[in-house]
């Protein structure tokens, strides 16, 4: 009996298991579909977006961000200090 029992929940235990890890695979994909969405917004603005941190380094720019600073790729201005890259060609904002 007791071993019955054992298999029983083994088999329980390994459904759950994996209505568990399909829920997290669609969770994750819902995830990657939404991140996706967010970039594509992002890298669709007209105006330059940025982010950076407390060092006033960029961590993140659009592409418009990266023309209006005269660059090629996001790689040439990732880990820059804003203050630097933005003398003379964009004004106002800050860090």
């Amino acid at each position: 009996m007791a071993l019955q029992r054992a298999g029983f929940l083994a088999g329980r235990r390994g459904s759950l298991f994996l209505v568990l890890a399909l829920v997290v695979r669609l969770g994750v994909r819902a995830w990657e579909i939404e991140l996706d969405q967010y970039w594509q917004l992002f890298s669709s603005m007209a105006e330059p977006i940025f982010i950076c941190d407390a060092d006033g380094k960029i961590r993140l720019g659009d592409p418009a961000l990266v023309r209006a600073l005269g660059r090629q790729s996001s790689h040439e201005i990732t880990g820059k200090p804003w203050q630097t890259l933005s003398k003379g060609r964009l004004s106002r904002p800050t860090c």
